[in-house]
């Protein structure tokens, strides 16, 4: 055992950093409760193998060993493991699957004194009795960014649409991305970047399920653009004319409250002048 885990904490110092993990990977979605089977590939395929072990690497960076198998064993507290049988494919069932154990898996297998990393498989365990939460959030570039935590395979990523339901313009700039978080909870977003001065309405953002259900937020209208530097625009010249008030006004009341207090000395200022 020993033997097996030295060598492969090169092998993980290496492939941690490595394109296989930093590539999109093939997703597996899974309910609570439920058996999950994720699968992997090596391409350089030995028919020697006499042992793999799985690993689950975090979003964090840190990675965990999960599972250990030999030719003579395939069973592993709640994983049960899958020898590649004249390909490099193997797999690796995890029973009664909780949220903690999204990630993002990876095998290495082991073949007299080399060991061989596995393609990389991303894991989603979601709560269907859940509904996911959406956050829409406003730069101060006049950036949109949804926010879409939770949920599964079962909800669609978010997207944006107008007021009357159809799609956001071809003229608005889009960008979507996923991850899985620190606590095992997927995160999909969506950014909307405006890139014309012209005024689109309102938008909101939305993620359908498959039941025809759905969650929206919906946005500011944003008939001229950038909501917010028109409102600049628009209050400025009200907080200057605010501000000439106020120092005026207050010179005028300190000349005031000067005569009240000392009329002989305002009597003299007015004779020099």
């Amino acid at each position: 055992m020993i033997s097996f885990l030295v060598p492969c904490m090169f092998i993980l110092i290496k492939y941690q950093t490595a394109d296989g993990l930093v590539d999109p990977a093939p997703v597996v979605f899974g309910e609570i409760g439920q058996n999950v089977t994720i699968y992997s590939r090596v391409e350089q395929f030995s028919t020697s193998v006499t042992h793999i072990s799985w690993y689950l690497h975090r979003p964090c960076g840190k990675v965990e060993q999960k599972a250990y198998f030999s030719s003579y064993s395939l069973e592993f507290d709640r994983y049960i493991g899958q020898f590649p049988k004249g390909s490099g494919n193997v797999s690796l069932t995890i029973s009664s699957a909780a949220i903690t154990d999204s990630g993002r898996y990876f095998p290495v297998m082991r073949a007299g004194g080399n060991f061989t990393p596995g393609s990389p498989s991303g894991l989603v365990v979601t709560d269907s009795r859940e509904d996911p939460a959406m956050r829409v959030f406003l730069s101060r570039t006049g950036v949109y960014f949804c926010e879409l935590r939770g949920g599964g395979a079962r909800w669609s990523d978010p997207e944006w649409e107008t007021a009357d339901g159809g799609k956001a313009p071809a003229m608005l700039e889009t960008e979507a991305d996923s991850y899985i978080d620190d606590h095992g909870v997927l995160t999909r977003s969506s950014t909307l970047s405006i890139s014309v001065k012209e005024g689109i309405g309102v938008v909101k953002c939305v993620s359908h399920r498959d039941t025809d259900n759905f969650i929206q937020k919906a946005l500011a209208d944003m008939q001229h653009g950038n909501g917010a530097c028109q409102w600049l625009l628009y209050l400025s010249p009200l907080c200057v004319m605010l501000l000439l008030l106020t120092v005026t006004g207050a010179g005028f009341w300190t000349r005031r409250v000067m005569k009240q207090t000392h009329p002989a000395q305002m009597r003299n200022e007015n004779q020099q002048l």
